[in-house]
């Protein structure tokens, strides 16, 4: 008899260990899709930004200038000099169009907060920094986006960097 309480209290045990792994796996699973949301979204928007004339407002300087001959994008910025999204940034509607497509801003909300076709939020935002030659021109421009987004893991810190070139020949 004894040895049958033991062994039930034993499977109790057991029993409940599996089921604290299975909520812990639960919650890496959705802190997981939301960092694949957010390679996503700062994905597409990189291209955009890609996409940009390079003289663009939007890829105006935010950080000090980086040498051409020796580049290390994204060293010395930080998203304390960053832009922040706002709806409407863009000059050509088929460009606002495009960034609307993959992110939305709530209506009210901060610059910069986002929200997915999930309705899950983030924080965009986006420097750049001139790369410039030594002749003094600007030969590319290196275009970082930042975000960031509160899971139930804590907050999440995503940071991309690209390089952008001026494709015109002197």
């Amino acid at each position: 008899m004894i040895e049958a309480l033991i062994a039930i209290f034993l499977l109790t045990i057991g029993i409940l260990a599996v089921m604290a792994m299975h909520i812990r796996a639960i919650g890496g699973s959705a802190v997981a899709m939301h960092r694949t949301d957010a390679n996503n979204l700062a994905i597409s928007f990189m291209e955009t930004l890609k996409e940009l004339p390079f003289a663009d407002v939007n890829l105006a300087a935010t950080g000090p200038n980086l040498s051409c001959s020796t580049p290390n994008p994204g060293s010395v910025v930080s998203s304390l000099n960053a832009r922040t999204y706002v709806a409407g940034n863009f000059n050509s509607t088929d460009q606002q169009k495009q960034v609307q497509s993959f992110i939305q801003q709530p209506a009210g909300s901060a610059a910069g907060v986002v929200t997915d076709m999930t309705g899950h939020t983030y924080q965009l935002s986006w420097a750049v920094q001139n790369c410039v030659s030594d002749r003094g021109d600007t030969a590319s421009k290196a275009i970082t986006v930042f975000m960031t987004w509160v899971s139930s893991m804590g907050t999440n810190h995503l940071q991309m960097t690209t390089i952008k070139y001026n494709n015109t020949s002197s």
